[in-house]
């Protein structure tokens, strides 16, 4: 504002400054006027403001236009500090994440392992409590987040061992066509010959017998 206000007194010099003032006193009224040419012959002229050159006025005129050149980037690096003052107070007002918390070292997490720990070691051990305890351990260790993600992962490793398992089984499947290097089943499989043996999936090991090979 301050900056503002020196810029529009000086347009006001300016302006003024574009022709000559000349006081004007009365003498026996003492009455005042101003004027650009000249006084009433009885009255007293005070020159306020003589006449200038053109190339005065031009040299003033330069002068405004950096005074408000001046200004303008003045407004512009206050709008930016405003903008990056805002910035920087949303991102403090932002909530943070919390740090994640660590139950490893808590007492519930030490009372559960025990538990744990009587249930494998007696004489009798039960299986089913041995489950149990095992999952209390874990939600008070790891936090209940982690042992359901923990659940999800064993669910999804034991369907894929079931699933090798059920491809390990006996299974006969019949040859479509046959070369010096092996076979292709009717299960879509490659079958390459290694001595009197052929080499299935899953590394397992088959037998040619007539028209069908038979893995174990």
């Amino acid at each position: 504002m301050r900056l503002l206000s020196l810029f529009l007194l000086q347009i006001i010099v300016i302006g003024a400054a574009h022709a000559q003032v000349i006081k004007c006193v009365d003498p026996k009224t003492k009455a005042v006027s101003f004027t650009d040419g000249a006084c009433p012959a009885t009255d007293r002229e005070i020159l306020i403001e003589p006449r200038h050159s053109a190339q005065y006025y031009e040299n003033e005129n330069i002068k405004a236009q950096e005074a408000r050149e001046r200004i303008d980037q003045s407004l512009q690096r206050e709008a930016q500090e405003t903008r990056l003052l805002a910035r920087d107070t949303q991102q403090q007002a932002s909530p943070r994440e919390p740090a994640p918390i660590d139950n490893s070292n808590s007492y519930e997490c030490s009372i559960a392992k025990q538990a744990l720990g009587v249930a494998q070691t007696n004489n009798k051990p039960n299986l089913d409590t041995i489950a149990l305890k095992r999952q209390e351990a874990e939600v008070a260790c790891l936090g209940a987040n982690a042992h359901v993600q923990l659940e999800e992962a064993r669910e999804k490793r034991k369907a894929e061992e079931l699933k090798i398992a059920a491809e390990r089984t006996t299974s006969v499947v019949y040859m479509t066509s046959c070369d010096q290097s092996g076979c292709w089943g009717s299960d879509g499989n490659r079958y390459n010959a290694q001595g009197s043996t052929l080499a299935g999936p899953h590394d397992r090991t088959c037998q040619k017998l007539g028209n069908t090979v038979q893995c174990q």
